[in-house]
């Protein structure tokens, strides 16, 4: 089948207190969007390439002081072992798990919570404390 438009869906999750991330998924097309994380602060940029903070709002001025008065950032990548290379040495007592249990389960509770917000068509809220949906 061929796609004469794009297919797009933004998909927005709340995660922690002030904080946003913006997920945009786009079929149909070979462009690529960026994710980024909007927080009550600053923003994260996650592009292909290092990720960049801009910041703004009452942590500016302590945020351009320990950077040199810039008030954006590149934080450099720095190269780590795969998953499985990963979990090989957390086996061997080399390293910590770069993706425990608990994180792998908050990630998909956001995703299942913003798939299932957008086929029903309606803001859908996740209790950590419940671990149930109470919207």
């Amino acid at each position: 089948m061929k796609m004469t438009t794009s297919d797009a869906w933004l998909c927005a999750m709340s995660i922690g207190e002030g904080s946003l991330r913006q997920k945009r998924f786009v079929k149909g097309r070979d462009t690529q969007i960026p994710d980024r994380i909007y927080g009550k602060f600053g923003t994260l940029e996650l592009g292909s390439g290092d990720p960049e903070i801009r910041v703004n709002g009452p942590l500016l001025p302590e945020f351009k002081q320990k950077n040199d008065g810039y008030t954006q950032v590149r934080l450099e990548r720095k190269e780590r072992r795969d998953m499985k290379g990963n979990f090989i040495d957390v086996i061997r007592g080399k390293d910590r798990l770069h993706c425990n249990a608990d994180l792998a389960a908050a990630t998909m509770v956001a995703i299942k919570l913003g798939v299932e917000s957008y086929r029903q068509r309606r803001t859908m809220l996740w209790d950590p404390k419940l671990e149930k949906e109470v919207s």
